[in-house]
């Protein structure tokens, strides 16, 4: 049994792109940080390693909806085209990437927060 095969879910994956403004009556122009809505890569083979239910998932209350605040660590191949900020959807939620390591040249390890969603 490959490493490949141990990755059993399936992301997307959508790259923080910049782009600039022009500032208007003089002004410098300003840089603006966005994601397109079409993800760049899809179908992604991963693995999605929760803690644990007490560690990885939070739910905050306020008002007038709670949030829910999770962590996740994300197992990847190694040529995986992933970087700091990307946006992740795995199973319809949605994550911020963090640091991508290379582990030894053989996968990926990145740490995801959930994007706030109200419940």
């Amino acid at each position: 049994m490959g490493f490949s095969q141990l990755l059993d879910n399936f992301c997307s994956i959508t790259h923080l792109e910049k782009a600039s403004e022009p500032g208007g009556y003089g002004l410098p122009s300003e840089e603006t940080y966005n994601y397109p809505s079409t993800p760049k890569l899809t179908n992604v083979p991963c693995y999605v390693f929760h803690k644990g239910v007490a560690d990885s998932a939070k739910v905050e209350q306020g008002g007038p909806n709670h949030t829910i605040r999770e962590t996740i660590k994300l197992i990847l191949l190694v040529d995986t085209d992933i970087r700091l900020n990307d946006r992740i959807e795995v199973n319809e939620v949605t994550y911020i990437a963090g640091v991508p390591l290379n582990l030894r040249g053989h996968h990926i390890e990145v740490r995801a927060a959930r994007v706030a969603d109200n419940v």
